[in-house]
């Protein structure tokens, strides 16, 4: 059957706050929250959003950055919604943060907004990769013709350093007046330096006779006194052997007497609280086993007993008032999922509660005050465990713990005071057998004793008066027959209502004058009737309205003024309508005649605002695309302008937001404008 209400899209979107389309502005905070799978309907009550679909987990959008609450709350701290992946850091005096990833430059400020761009001047520089800040003045490295940058935090001026690199700048460090970079490069200044270099910090023209003579790459720095902490990948430093980490005299560059000996390359390296603590793709430190995280004694380089072990490659680390940070490419830590982030105890290595997660690779962290930042290139931020069906704060875009544990997708939710009512093609609910249509509590997601059974899918609930009626493909319901149609006592008894169709139904909307159905039928009620009809609530005969649709009606909505249908049929009410249709309450068709140039698979009905989603791209003489709001009275398309790239379940508005659920989870714009919120 083609039903666009229910085609699963290829495309994936998932979020409540989505990149900007070209012709809209990005969100300014990553505060929505995403699935990730598909959700298939939305559904308020007071300021609680329930959704159900086919999912596993819910999370934050945040591409490229996110920050976290330090404490161990993954959803506290207001992060902001970047779009670009962020490869370095570098915190100032008043609890801010410099973030930086390829030719972007932003400050964070504490409180979590983004108050300034510094791009401007940064044309040359490449993919930046390093930050130092010292003073007003922020070092800024990159890989480009022009790799190193002073940028003048106060005024945003760029004045490239007068130093000239034949490779890319990973790592920097300054020191009494210089500055040290490293990377992967062979010449500075027209001079043989190896990965590791010394030059004046005022300008960059002077080159140090610092030389440690490395012989492959450095990620990372760490200074203490006059130790100068290299990680990365090499063998030797000087005409000492040095594997991965070592250690140079800040002034001459001479190697030191510190060496761990990890066999294999080292991506971050942090000295604190009298430790030096390494993060890489290593397995061992020297002899002993010490896979991807280790404290080091900072003499030596001997492995300390701290025990971490990670499950895959630590890119980043960073430490906080005992507490180490570790972002990687792992899924565990210490045999517990972590899912790229952790944190755990900087004496020990015991793992502790905060655990964030991301999906995809963190390659920066700052711990600073009570949040720690976290960059890379993932989309997504906050993993909670939720099956199928989710329900957030609608205010603050919160998830809370309702979490009913649906065994299957859940496409449709109604509730009902302290009771939701689910319908879908689950078997089980919390655990429990539950045949495509169940009940929980609305606070705490407790199945509830409603237990009918439906020999096949639900694809509709509805509630009314102690009433739940189900629309679907089943053709028994709690043991009785009832085809594609049932009436449900909240006892879970199934009534003696018992309207038959000879195709299964996708939509019912509850009104005055019966219970209105669409579907793929011929007949309903004991009428001929073609894809929508009007049965009695209380015989279940078909009434005397007939729509005569020509075609296929996917998606029903009462309005003040009647009943709107949306489908791909060209008439109905022996009038040319086409996609939408809107029918007065004594069952005539109305003038309202938007003239979609395609079909329409959902719509939602908000005061006097249509909103309406399908395949079209034009309304009448107006250019829209896939998604429009349209005026009730006029039948114009309104100023609301968006697009998704995949189908459109269902529509929603919900306070001053129109969310919509997609095959790639939720999408949230401003109902008025479409703009991504």
């Amino acid at each position: 059957m083609t039903m666009f209400k229910f085609i699963t899209a290829a495309a994936a979107i998932a979020g409540l706050a989505l990149a900007a389309t070209p012709a809209a502005a990005a969100p300014a905070y990553c505060g929505g929250w995403s699935v990730d799978g598909e959700v298939r309907t939305t559904v308020q009550q007071g300021q609680t959003m329930f959704v159900g679909g086919r999912f596993a987990s819910i999370s934050r959008i945040c591409p490229g950055g996110a920050l976290f609450n330090a404490s161990g709350d993954p959803y506290a701290a207001r992060s902001p919604y970047l779009g670009f992946a962020v490869a370095a850091i570098a915190e100032d005096a008043a609890g801010g943060r410099y973030i930086a990833g390829g030719r972007t430059l932003k400050h964070l400020a504490a409180d979590g907004s983004l108050d300034r761009d510094l791009s401007t001047g940064l044309t040359k520089i490449g993919s930046i990769h390093a930050l130092a800040l010292v003073g007003t003045r922020l070092i800024v490295a990159g890989d480009g013709t022009k790799p190193l940058v002073a940028v003048d935090t106060a005024s945003g001026a760029a004045t490239p350093l007068a130093t000239t690199i034949d490779g890319g700048v990973t790592a920097l460090q300054t020191v009494a007046g210089d500055l040290v970079v490293a990377g992967d490069f062979s010449q500075v200044n027209g001079d043989p330096r190896r990965s590791l270099a010394k030059v004046d910090l005022d300008t960059g023209s002077k080159l140090r006779a610092f030389d440690a003579r490395i012989d492959g790459n450095i990620y990372s720095l760490a200074l203490s006194g006059e130790s100068l902490y290299l990680a990365g990948r090499f063998q030797s430093v000087g005409t000492r052997v040095r594997g991965n980490l070592a250690a140079v005299d800040v002034t001459s560059g001479d190697p030191l007497a510190w060496n761990p000996q990890a066999n294999e390359r080292a991506f971050a390296v942090v000295v604190a609280a009298g430790k030096v603590y390494a993060g890489g793709d290593f397995t061992l430190i020297g002899r002993d086993r010490h896979a991807h995280v280790a404290a080091l004694d900072a003499q030596s380089g001997a492995a300390l007993a701290f025990r971490a072990d990670a499950g895959a490659p630590v890119k980043t680390i960073a430490w906080n008032d005992g507490t180490l940070y570790l972002g990687g490419r792992f899924t565990v830590v210490n045999s517990q999922p972590r899912l790229r982030l952790a944190a755990v105890d900087g004496d020990s290595g015991s793992l502790l509660p905060w655990a964030p997660s991301t999906d995809a690779d963190v390659s920066s962290l700052s711990a600073l005050g009570t949040t720690v930042f976290a960059g890379g290139g993932f989309n997504h931020a906050g993993f909670a465990p939720r099956s199928n069906a989710a329900a957030f704060d609608s205010k603050t875009g919160k998830p809370t713990g309702w979490n009913p544990q649906a065994g299957g997708r859940v496409i449709s939710i109604a509730a009902a005071g302290s009771i939701v009512y689910l319908g879908g093609d689950f078997k089980t609910l919390g655990g429990k057998p539950r045949a495509f249509i169940g009940a929980v509590d609305a606070r705490t997601g407790a199945v509830s004793g409603f237990n009918p059974g439906a020999s096949r899918r639900v694809w509709k609930v509805a509630s009314r008066k102690g009433i739940v009626y189900a629309a679907g493909r089943f053709t028994t319901m709690g043991g009785k027959r009832r085809v594609h149609l049932a009436a449900i006592t909240a006892a879970g008894s199934v009534t003696a209502w018992a309207p038959t169709t000879d195709g299964e139904v996708w939509d019912l909307e509850l009104a005055p004058r019966g219970i209105y159905v669409a579907g793929a039928f011929r007949s309903a009620g004991g009428q001929a009737r073609r894809s929508v009809a009007l049965i009695s609530a209380t015989t279940g005969r078909a009434t005397d309205w007939n729509a005569k649709v020509a075609g296929e009606v996917y998606d029903l909505a009462s309005s003040g003024r009647g009943l709107i249908i949306a489908g791909s049929f060209r008439h109905a009410g022996g009038a040319a309508r086409q996609g939408l249709a809107q029918f007065a309450n004594d069952g005539t068709v109305t003038g309202w005649n938007p003239q979609m140039n395609g079909l329409v698979g959902v719509i939602a009905v908000s005061g006097q605002t249509v909103y309406a989603g399908g395949s079209f791209n034009t309304i009448g003489s107006h250019r829209r695309e896939g998604l429009a709001a349209i005026d009730l009275a006029s039948g114009e398309p309104t100023n609301f302008r968006a697009s998704l790239p995949a189908e459109s379940f269902s529509l929603a508005r919900i306070g001053t937001r129109l969310v919509v659920s997609t095959a790639g989870g939720l999408v949230s714009l401003d109902g008025e404008t479409g703009n991504p919120t």
